[in-house]
């Protein structure tokens, strides 16, 4: 089973890379705007996955059952994903003016509450938050192995909440730079809950299917129920975020919902809302459909599709922009995606598990 994951692992990384590189040239010199900021879009989504197994994982050290003995191996390998994206974060800190329009404030010229967030707002000091950002959690992915690590897992855990709530804000909720949101971290952290848990139970049901583990249904029903939890919380605390903006009633606040509810967008939005949280909502009600893997997976692979939407809502849209997209959106995740995967899948977290069981001794089981 091993050689299933190394097969031909060089030449696939070879030819992401080349990809990757040739469309970094191409992008930077034919239509820079568009191409850095979906780039920076792709990063965001495959950091916010590696970042949200990260917390798993340590809540897994902390709470232990048979859910996190189960995952860890995968979990690990999700979030030292996060490896992979540190040199990709090294072209777009030097774009920052293509991505960021807080790059152009200037005293006097623009509106006095971008002049006041100028200290936080700039170049130099974006830099330093991200490099430090980056090497907390870093530093705790290099520790994961310590023993034992559940001493350690709390005050981690803590350390990651406290950078998520500030690279949250730095790395998304600032691209509209006059909007503030106290709950804009708990949106980040919420999605980061429905990316991990669909990519995780995703792996966990094919896997099963694959005949790599022994089928175990109780297990697929518990994954299945921190699928739906994370929908629900997804569902909440957008809720919550909309009634409290809509309450203050606030111009620079209230501007962020009235972009996503103009005609350009209305959509959208619409589209977001019903496929990351109705419509998994209700079928995930169903027991039957928690304990069968094909449709489990089937349900992840879709929720996290959705899942790229919603990151997309939540960075794109622009004051008096309309629905700006370009091909690039679509190429540098799935580009991106594909060398987050290749690392992944080739970690030896996954190695181990799936040489763990031979698919004989799975269909037995």
């Amino acid at each position: 089973m091993k050689s299933f994951f190394l097969q031909n692992r060089i030449r696939s990384g070879v030819i992401i890379a080349v990809i990757l590189l040739l469309l970094l040239i191409t992008g930077s010199l034919w239509a820079p705007d568009a191409f850095f900021r979906a780039y920076w879009f792709a990063l965001m989504v495959w950091a916010q996955l590696s970042i949200g197994a990260l917390i798993v994982l340590l809540l897994q050290y902390l709470t232990g059952g048979e859910w996190g003995r189960a995952a860890a191996p995968i979990l690990r390998a999700i979030a030292c994903g996060l490896f992979l994206l540190l040199p990709l974060f090294i072209p777009a800190l030097f774009a920052l003016p293509h991505i960021f329009s807080w790059t152009q404030i200037e005293p006097g010229v623009s509106v006095p509450v971008l002049v006041n967030k100028l200290p936080w707002l700039n170049p130099s000091a974006f830099l330093v938050r991200t490099l430090v950002y980056l090497t907390a959690f870093s530093v705790v992915l290099l520790l994961r192995y310590r023993d034992p690590i559940s001493t350690v897992a709390g005050p981690f855990l803590v350390l990651v909440i406290v950078m998520i709530s500030f690279c949250s804000a730095d790395w998304m909720m600032s691209l509209q730079p006059t909007f503030y949101s106290s709950l804009y971290p708990f949106l980040y952290f919420s999605g980061a809950m429905v990316s991990t848990f669909s990519v995780t139970t995703g792996i966990i049901a094919w896997m099963q299917l694959k005949g790599m583990m022994p089928s175990h249904p109780e297990l697929l029903l518990a994954f299945g129920k921190l699928l739906f939890t994370s929908v629900l919380f997804w569902g909440y605390i957008v809720f919550c975020q909309f009634i409290i903006i809509w309450t203050g009633n606030l111009p620079d606040e209230a501007e962020w919902y009235i972009v996503r509810s103009e005609p350009a967008w209305l959509w959208f939005t619409l589209l977001v809302l019903a496929c990351h949280f109705v419509v998994p909502f209700c079928i995930l009600l169903s027991q039957d459909v928690k304990k069968n893997a094909r449709q489990l997976l089937a349900i992840c692979i879709g929720l996290f599709a959705v899942h790229l939407l919603e990151v997309f809502w939540m960075m794109r849209p622009t004051p008096g922009a309309g629905f700006n997209a370009s091909p690039f959106d679509i190429l540098l995740p799935l580009v991106i995606g594909a060398g987050w995967l290749w690392f992944v899948l080739g970690s030896r977290e996954i190695v181990l598990l799936a040489s763990t069981f031979s698919p004989h001794e799975a269909h037995e089981s």
